[in-house]
């Protein structure tokens, strides 16, 4: 009993900060919806959500790699380990963002006039 226990409870600490997310997104989102009009709101919302799928897209995990990669290596190669690590995200990042850049107008009218 008292390993479930602790299993529960060690569970609850380290997800303490996607509940208090949840609580302020919660709060919050009656606030702004009072506060802005829903079409603004849901452009917000739109452009929000396609950031954070690009943003997920161009890391590709580099954090969880570091961390994972950073006991596994020698002292001494734990230098190299942040760029090796960056170097395919920040390759893609780029790609993405030149790829917006060139077409920004293009995503500019289209969210601007058709939504």
């Amino acid at each position: 009993m008292p390993k479930e226990r602790n299993f529960i409870k060690s569970f609850f600490q380290f997800s303490i900060g996607q509940w208090i997310a949840a609580l302020i997104s919660f709060v919050t989102t009656p606030i702004t919806t009072w506060l802005i009009i829903p079409e603004e709101f849901g452009r917000a919302s739109m452009f929000t959500l396609a950031f954070n799928l690009l943003l997920n897209i161009a890391l590709l995990g580099a954090d969880q790699s570091f961390v994972r990669m950073f006991y596994e290596k020698p002292e001494e190669e734990r230098r190299n380990l942040l760029w090796e690590s960056l170097m395919p995200s920040l390759s893609v990042g780029i790609i993405i963002w030149s790829y917006l850049l060139f077409y920004l107008e293009i995503l500019f009218i289209f969210f601007l006039f058709y939504y």
